[in-house]
């Protein structure tokens, strides 16, 4: 799967949350180029124009990756974010364990919309994926990947001539 030092450098992002869970994520290419990185904070922050008062710790490397794009390949994002992986990685305040930190439904939803479908996360101090596209999580994201696949992933098709 992914390096230890890979590992090591999310566990270590994890560990600067101010939160009681401590989640850390990273953004990688093909597993081994670390792109972004971040982690969770209930800090009031200011994100997408708005502020929050806490920030899951996959939206704000999402966050970084969309600003990214924003400032290049707007229109192609989903198409390039598809070689793009994401970790997340849950502490253990105590005993310093990997936990289970599968992303939630709304930071599904939103890696889906990016582009971003494969997740990897801890649990039990391992790591497993999760193919966001193959299997649906619940009724609801499933509902949601059905629209995204009738949209053609924001792709624009020509309408009919009838």
């Amino acid at each position: 799967m992914f390096p230890a030092k890979t590992i090591d450098t999310v566990i270590q992002e994890s560990r600067k949350s101010n939160c009681n869970i401590k989640i850390g994520s990273a953004i990688f290419k093909n597993k081994k180029k670390l792109l972004f990185k971040g982690h969770n904070s209930n800090l009031r922050t200011k994100m997408r124009h708005h502020y929050e008062c806490s920030v899951h710790a996959e939206m704000f490397v999402l966050n970084q990756l969309k600003k990214k794009m924003r400032k290049r390949h707007e229109k192609r994002r989903r198409g390039i974010c598809s070689k793009y992986k994401i970790l997340v990685v849950r502490i253990n305040t105590e005993n310093g364990e990997m936990q289970n930190a599968m992303p939630c439904l709304h930071c599904c939803r939103q890696l889906l919309k990016t582009g971003l479908h494969k997740v990897f996360y801890s649990n039990n101090n391992q790591i497993h994926s999760y193919d966001l596209n193959k299997t649906p999580l619940n009724p609801y994201l499933s509902a949601v990947q059905k629209k995204l696949k009738e949209q053609n992933w924001g792709k624009k098709t020509p309408p009919n001539s009838s």
